[in-house]
């Protein structure tokens, strides 16, 4: 995932997760999209608020959950320094 999180700063949160949607065509994105409203309820809590409007380390959180609406496999991992995502089975997953 970008260090920079790559969000569109005039759409609201939920429309920068839904990005992938729109440019490739995700057919079951209300189920993954509600996959990780429960992997990650903090982002449904500012579903609706401007990118801009968050906090940095949210609008990471937004861009990890843009990243899932690819798919379900990878495992996001932070340090102090970057935010790392790699390739492996969704159950791994594990915030520290």
């Amino acid at each position: 995932m970008p260090e920079d999180r790559r969000l569109v700063p005039t759409q609201k949160v939920e429309d920068n997760i839904l990005t992938a949607v729109w440019s490739i065509g995700i057919p079951d994105w209300q189920d993954r999209l509600a996959w990780i409203y429960n992997l990650i309820p903090e982002v449904k809590r500012f579903k609706d608020l401007p990118a801009t409007s968050i906090s940095g380390g949210q609008q990471k959180l937004v861009a990890l959950a843009g990243t899932l609406m690819l798919g379900k496999n990878y495992y996001y991992l932070m340090n102090p320094r970057r935010v790392s995502l790699l390739y492996l089975p969704a159950e791994s997953l594990i915030f520290l």
